[in-house]
């Protein structure tokens, strides 16, 4: 597993691994990334203690090709 340079998150690539999250939605943030960019994330927070775990990029969760665990 690799990690993002950007926010120092490890990147799950749901093609090579199988991974089971008990996470529920957590909503979209957008981020300021640099001159004139922005990254849209979509969180997920632990279900038990509502701590934001994880994110993806695109909206569906089905077909995000990657889920980024923060550190």
């Amino acid at each position: 597993m690799s990690k993002r340079i950007t926010d120092n998150a490890y990147v799950l690539d749901r093609k090579k691994h199988l991974a089971r999250l008990n996470t529920s939605e957590a909503g979209k943030i957008l981020l300021k990334r640099g001159e004139g960019k922005v990254e849209r994330q979509y969180r997920m927070h632990c279900v038990g203690c509502e701590l934001f775990v994880c994110y993806r990029a695109e909206e569906d969760l089905e077909s995000a090709s990657y889920i980024y665990v923060v550190d």
